[in-house]
């Protein structure tokens, strides 16, 4: 009976990678941890109300350095993620975050390098000066007692044990394992399978792959990757809302004299695998249409074009693939994309669809200069943007949980607010996140809703971009490491100048240096802290 089980695990994640193989070109499957019982996780998301069992987008391999562990979360649980091979930038694995010694984060570790034949770890210095080796594997090493585990969350070592209790340990005691999880890469995007299900039960349901979510997107994408302290369900409604950006983000995006009515319409029907919106409007300068696609659960799709007031010809105005993922409660991530491979369906406009070509990117100059700098630097951009953002959701969602209410408390008069009562539906219904709370101890009068964090002490806290954003940010984090040995570097030719002052060189090298000193510090902080304060944006 035992061998029979083995025979079907194995059967079964062979499978998921067959599925995965032939899928999309540029994915890989990691199979699951040799175990026949539900991990804690697994157990977790399926006693939650029942979500829609689909690819779970993760996270960002344009951003995530795969030489480090990454953590993501999902629906409340905490799972670690890495590149597993050196040589395959879409080869990553996605193991529960708790390592089975003593539960420790696996996240709080390292990921090493081994010889596959001997088990010995290969130095990163080593690994950089393109030394031979032979065949390699990396693995997730736990910082606590340094337990390791490979990409399927098989235990590899135990360094306080014996060679023979590490061997019979491994064999015969499923508990040392971690749960690992299929994954898939798809135009730099991590998708994993969480789900205690098998994922062949859902194979020929094409709106649950991750090609279906990024068929349009342009094939080496670059992308912003935030974490907010507000709802996965706030950050839908906020995506689908096109009339607040001239407010909002008054001078990033548009400016508010660019407000005008806006007419948002629901093309067909709700279903569980989301629903399409269109919207129009008119500036001083253009008339503007667009179409926003949302595929359930986790993507949505905006393409616009424009044309100047008296002309017949619309041009594209800009395409964006977003990516909201439910985190926790009171939490949600972000990953935005700009550009697609597809023209904007008009159909939706009673027009003729175009053919199915790339499209041809708005001339700019701008755009031009922005696609030239460092990556770093377009993420403060799109940073300050997302900070436009935060206060006011955040404070939406704590005041909606406050009064334990959902949308049918909005008055939304207008045509621009037709998209919000729609998307909140589908909320409620397909994906059953009830009410929200912000107390658990009111004798019962919370019960069925879910309760979100209290507010941060601090402000400051919900625009911390340290945390939320750069440190998993490869671009971001290597930038902020850069400044720090310029500022170390600059520090000590400000020293030498000053010791030098008598020479009129000398001076004129420390005050280039103090300046030096004070750009560094506000790239700095660029990184690492944001702030909006809408009061003082006219």
């Amino acid at each position: 009976m035992k061998l029979l089980s083995l025979f079907v695990m194995a059967a079964s994640r062979s499978s998921c990678h067959a599925l995965s193989m032939t899928s999309s070109a540029v994915t890989r499957a990691a199979p699951a941890a040799a175990s026949t019982t539900k991990s804690f996780n697994q157990r977790a998301l399926s006693e939650l109300p029942p979500f829609p069992r689909t690819w779970v987008p993760l996270g960002s391999t344009f951003e995530m350095d795969g030489s480090r562990p990454n953590k993501v979360e999902f629906l409340g649980q905490s799972y670690v993620c890495y590149q597993s091979d050196v040589n395959d930038k879409n080869s990553w694995a996605v193991v529960d975050d708790a390592c089975s010694h003593r539960l420790a984060p696996l996240s709080e570790g390292r990921v090493i390098t081994t010889e596959a034949d001997t088990g010995n770890e290969i130095k990163i210095k080593d690994l950089k000066k393109n030394k031979q080796h032979g065949e390699t594997r990396r693995l997730l090493e736990c910082a606590y007692h340094g337990w390791a585990f490979d990409a399927n969350g098989k235990c590899t070592r135990i360094p306080q044990a014996t060679l023979e209790l590490q061997e019979r340990t491994i064999r015969n005691n499923p508990k040392c394992h971690v749960q690992g999880y299929s994954t898939r890469v798809s135009k730099n995007i991590l998708f994993a399978w969480l789900w205690p299900e098998d994922c062949l039960e859902y194979i020929n349901d094409k709106w649950r792959q991750p090609e279906y979510w990024t068929k349009d997107m342009l094939e080496n994408v670059n992308t912003y990757t935030r974490d907010s302290q507000y709802g996965w369900d706030t950050l839908l409604e906020n995506i689908v809302d096109q009339s607040h950006i001239p407010w909002v983000h008054h001078g990033l995006q548009g400016t508010r004299d660019d407000s005008s009515i806006m007419n948002m319409t629901v093309i067909g029907s709700s279903t569980e695998q989301g629903m399409d919106f269109t919207f129009q409007d008119r500036t001083k300068a253009y008339e503007r249409r667009g179409v926003i696609q949302f595929k359930a659960p986790c993507h949505m799709s905006l393409s616009a074009q424009r044309k100047p007031n008296g002309k017949n010809d619309w041009e594209h105005f800009f395409t964006m693939n977003l990516f909201a993922i439910p985190t926790k409660p009171g939490y949600s991530r972000l990953i935005s994309t700009v550009g697609s491979a597809k023209p904007m369906n008009a159909s939706m406009f009673g027009e003729e669809e175009a053919a199915p070509t790339a499209v041809k990117p708005r001339r700019s100059l701008f755009i031009a200069i922005f696609r030239r700098i460092p990556r770093w630097m377009a993420h403060q951009f799109t940073n300050r943007i997302v900070d436009s953002d935060v206060i006011t959701l955040h404070k939406q969602e704590q005041e909606r949980a406050k009064r334990g209410v959902d949308y049918e408390n909005y008055c939304m008069p207008a045509s621009s607010d037709r998209c919000i009562a729609p998307i909140r539906r589908w909320v409620l219904k397909h994906a059953h996140i009830p009410s929200l709370s912000t107390r658990s101890d009111d004798g019962g009068a919370t019960a069925g809703r879910v309760v979100i964090p209290e507010p941060p002490s601090q402000r400051s806290a919900l625009f911390d971009r340290w945390a939320q954003h750069s440190d998993q940010c490869k671009h971001c984090h290597g930038a902020f490491d850069g400044i720090q040995k310029w500022r170390r570097n600059n520090f000590l030719v400000m020293a030498a100048s000053i010791l030098l002052a008598r020479h009129m060189a000398a001076r004129v090298v420390l005050v280039g240096s103090f300046a030096m000193w004070r750009l560094l510090q506000a790239a700095e902080k660029s990184i690492t802290t944001g702030e909006c304060d809408h009061y003082k944006n006219h």
